[in-house]
């Protein structure tokens, strides 16, 4: 979950030298960052589906795979010469973001899918305050060494750093990570609970789930222009 804000969170380093290069305005700057979410969220409910039908631990293990190498392709198959020679470097950037937009989808639901299935509805609450811990650790993590290899090496580092982590964490996940087992602490209610299925209507018509999706949409509105637009307010208004 680190390494899927890491790779969300380094274009908004990299878009100050990219933009420069490019001759982009703060308006196409807005649509390459906002592409990333259209993939983002074109995946949630198929990769809840996915989770439950072919377990949490496969499909993150692809949605990883899949959203590393899409963050290669920004610098590998984006920007090259024969893109800014046929003039479609701006769509060809915004599809390599929304494929790793459309890759990172998968993450959570896939995650929660193991929660439900493999934690102790006891521990859950934990075991989720620690898996988020990760997640936005990633922006952390991403906003501190970006600019480190970006100085070092160049903007394209950044994307071609950190897709490549990707596939040795992939073999590790595959690796580490146990298939589907119930925890031995697991009550049956628990169990039934997790195998049981619960229509959209039953969700829309709980209050608590409506609780959820407007302290998300609130939030949201906010986080996402901080990830996306921190870095470059530093360097242009704050020198």
């Amino acid at each position: 979950m680190m390494l899927c804000n890491i790779d969300r969170i380094c274009l908004s380093v990299a878009m100050l030298p990219l933009a420069a290069e490019m001759g982009w305005a703060e308006g196409a700057q807005g649509i390459v960052q906002s592409a990333f979410l259209w993939g983002y969220v074109s995946t949630q409910l198929v990769g809840g589906t996915l989770a439950d039908r072919f377990g949490g631990k496969r499909v993150m293990a692809w949605g990883m795979v899949f959203f590393s190498v899409s963050s290669m392709l920004l610098p590998l198959v984006a920007i090259t010469p024969l893109t800014k020679s046929l003039g479609v470097v701006f769509p060809a950037v915004l599809l390599s973001r929304f494929l790793v937009g459309l890759g990172e989808g998968v993450a959570l639901p896939s995650v929660n899918n193991m929660m439900a299935r493999n934690i102790d509805i006891r521990q859950r609450a934990s075991a989720i305050g620690g898996m988020f811990t990760g997640f936005h650790s990633g922006n952390l993590v991403g906003l501190l060494l970006s600019p480190v290899l970006l100085e070092s090496f160049g903007w394209r580092s950044v994307f071609y750093t950190f897709g490549a982590l990707g596939l040795p964490m992939a073999a590790i996940w595959n690796a580490v990570v146990p298939d589907h087992r119930p925890s031995k602490g697991a009550s049956r209610s628990t169990e039934s609970s997790t195998d049981s299925s619960v229509s959209i209507r039953a969700l829309l018509s709980s209050p608590a789930v409506w609780a959820i999706i407007t302290a998300n949409v609130i939030n949201h509105f906010g986080y996402f222009i901080y990830l996306n637009w921190m870095p470059t307010y530093f360097y242009k208004v704050l020198g």
